[in-house]
This record gives structure tokens, C-alpha cells and sequence, in this order.
């Protein structure tokens, strides 16, 4: 295990969208520029603001293991390389909000879990880390 892995708990916040990320969002993804910014755009912002009112004026992190659950209604196989490309927009999101202070390979890790055949379709990212004095 890395000597900068974060002990996992307790968890500083956590943000809860009930949806999947849009395929649109993927790498794969062949949505018209503009398409794929709007959808980019919400979920940017939903992680944001929700994200904002959970950490309200607490410092950045400046390391951060981010566990981020992906639950689906169905049992199809995904690919956890495109569900992360995703949701990308999410974790810009939280960088927005003031929780982590960026979002570099080498201040934030991934954690990463994918459910399927969950009740309902969700994407949770929940953020541990240590919080300055």
C-alpha cells in the first residue's frame, strides 16, 4: 500500500446523483461537441453545488482519496475505464466547490466500485482525506 494512501475514514463528504453517468460523457463518445459540453456542464454542476452545501467554507484538501460508486438498476457490463472518463466532470466539480484543491494524479487517488443490479441507478463519490487544523 502507497505510504500517501489515506486511511479510509471518516468520510468528509459525500454527494449522491441518482443517475448513471451519460454515455455521452465517455471517451468513446461521438456526441456533437456541444451536446457533450452541456451534459458535461450538469454534471459539473449538480456535483458542485451539491458539494458546496455539504462542505461549506471548510480548507481544500490537498490529498483526498475519492471512493466513487456506480450503482445500476440493470446487470449489462460496463466498461470502468469509460464510467470514470464520465465522470470526470463530477470530481471538476468538486475542485469548483473549494473541497480538493485540484484534481492531479498526485493528490487525489481512486478508489472505484461498480454494482450492478442495484434498486436504482446512482453515481456516489464519497471523499476521505485529512482536514488541515
Amino acid at each position: 500500500m502507497p505510504e500517501r494512501q489515506q486511511a479510509l475514514s471518516p468520510v468528509l463528504l459525500s454527494v449522491q446523483y441518482d443517475k448513471l453517468p451519460p454515455s455521452g460523457l465517455s471517451g468513446n463518445s461521438r456526441l456533437h461537441w456541444a451536446q457533450k459540453a452541456e451534459l458535461a456542464e450538469e454534471w459539473r454542476s449538480f456535483f458542485g453545488w451539491k458539494a458546496k452545501e455539504g462542505w461549506g467554507r471548510k480548507a481544500q484538501l490537498k490529498r483526498a482519496t475519492l471512493r466513487i460508486t456506480w450503482e445500476a438498476k440493470d446487470k449489462r457490463r460496463r466498461d470502468m475505464d469509460n464510467l470514470l472518463s464520465a465522470t470526470k466532470p463530477a470530481i471538476d466539480g468538486l475542485v469548483d466547490a473549494g473541497v480538493l484543491q485540484d484534481d492531479r494524479a498526485d493528490q487525489v487517488q481512486l478508489e472505484l466500485r461498480y454494482v450492478p443490479g442495484a434498486e436504482r441507478d446512482s453515481t456516489t463519490i464519497e471523499v476521505f482525506g485529512k482536514e488541515a487544523p
